[in-house]
């Protein structure tokens, strides 16, 4: 297909409405516009090898910009292999890098949602930290999520559905095509003989998603479905802007929320905040979760309770309540720059471009009684970095007052809110 400027794209969408309604979506200037924002940044498609994938790869090359495509092999099927060969092979073909890795699920329960969390890990891992994801995720996909949330006892926002902008374990997600219909895609793969694969699981109504594709499936292409998602996610979008507001005025760092002032709201004003305060990480908490948040909020003082769900943990400490997701394994850097990210564990502030070693993932032995003048939870010490400077030892920023005027730790601030 002919390329256009940008300056021309309404003339051609204008054009492609009449004579092209099959590509009439795939030529949406909003579609456009929601890439154009990150065009600065890399752009990585993940590609199973099924037709959404292998038609947003073609529709990308020829409107937008593809820097890398990545590839997880979850390893549930016989084909999987086969599979990871077909994506890369095409990859090769059309000359762009492609990144893959294989995960484990563990057990036979909620294989979904499993399959789900590793494969944005395992995506994580394997591209740079500011770079973007693009998911092939449509109209029908957005349909089915509605629904599924609704048979699980969802709430508003869960009837919104997938957002079109999420982050996942720290990665940009952008989910353009959530306007296009499954009819317009398998049109556009026709049109222009896109080659794709068929995976024999999407046949299987054991598969929650499955069944109600196949009860649900004339239903869903509804249009009186497609107004009532957008007037949820209008509605949902105002009640996000003041759980935000109250969030933030009890929000003492990142991942630390006064308790006394989440106790002195109603029973429905603490369920959504800690449902607001855990989607903040890309976790999806059920009312029953939420529920057990709450009772660790009252539980007495000298209790300490954890709650798990996937990645995340919950416990509090003094008067705080702290969510955090576990550091997998420790890592050292060295550095003379004036900015270090250490991504969880905050930035580094070295002015004078010192050449610093720095430990994460590890606690300094002996340095009990430091941890706990600096307010930090135990199960938060690994968070902590140990800078080092000649031989020079510091923790948090209290160690030697010499480095400590040369270096200061911008997270460090975190710690105080649980002093007494």
């Amino acid at each position: 297909m002919q390329e256009y400027k940008k300056s021309e794209l309404s003339v051609v969408i204008d054009i492609f409405s009449i004579l092209n309604h099959d590509v009439r979506m795939f030529c949406n200037q909003e579609i456009l516009d929601r890439l154009l924002a990150f065009e600065s940044k890399e752009v990585w498609l993940a590609v199973s090898g099924g037709i959404d994938s292998m038609v947003a790869c073609d529709w990308l090359l020829k409107h937008f910009k593809l820097d890398g495509i990545v590839h997880i092999n979850h390893g549930l099927s016989k084909q999987s292999s086969e599979w990871e060969s077909f994506v890369k092979k095409h990859a090769e073909s059309l000359g762009v890098p492609c990144k893959t890795a294989s995960v484990q699920i563990h057990g036979r329960s909620h294989i979904e949602e499993q399959a789900r969390l590793v494969r944005y890990q395992a995506i994580s891992e394997l591209l740079p930290k500011d770079a973007v994801v693009v998911c092939a995720h449509h109209f029908n996909d957005q349909a089915e999520t509605l629904i599924f949330r609704l048979f699980r006892g969802t709430g508003l926002h869960g009837l919104v559905g997938m957002k079109t902008l999420s982050k996942q374990f720290g990665l940009q997600v952008v989910r353009p095509f959530l306007d296009v219909k499954a009819s317009e895609i398998h049109a556009y793969a026709q049109k222009y003989q896109i080659e794709y694969i068929q995976d024999p699981s999407n046949f299987n109504v054991q598969f929650k998603r499955n069944a109600i594709r196949k009860a649900f499936g004339d239903w869903i292409a509804n249009h009186a479905l497609e107004v009532s998602m957008n007037r949820l996610a209008k509605q949902s979008l105002l009640l996000e802007d003041v759980v935000a507001e109250k969030l933030a005025k009890m929000t003492l760092a990142p991942g630390f929320i006064e308790m006394d002032q989440l106790k002195q709201l109603s029973e429905i004003w603490q369920e959504e905040l800690i449902s607001a305060w855990a989607a903040q990480d890309g976790i999806r908490l059920s009312h029953h979760q939420v529920q057990e948040i709450i009772k660790i909020v009252h539980a007495k003082e000298d209790a300490v309770p954890l709650f798990e769900y996937q990645s995340l943990k919950i416990r509090r400490y003094r008067n705080v309540l702290t969510k955090y997701q576990p550091i997998l394994k420790s890592r050292s850097i060295s550095s003379c720059e004036v900015y270090i990210d250490l991504g969880e564990s905050g930035v580094v502030h070295n002015p004078q471009c010192l050449e610093l070693e720095i430990s994460i993932g590890e606690q300094v032995a002996g340095a009990k009684k430091l941890y706990q003048s600096m307010g930090v939870p135990p199960w938060l010490r690994a968070f902590v970095p140990v800078i080092k400077y000649q031989s020079q030892q510091l923790v948090g920023s209290c160690g030697d007052p010499e480095l400590k005027d040369k270096v200061t730790w911008e997270v460090y601030e975190k710690w105080v809110c649980f002093k007494q």
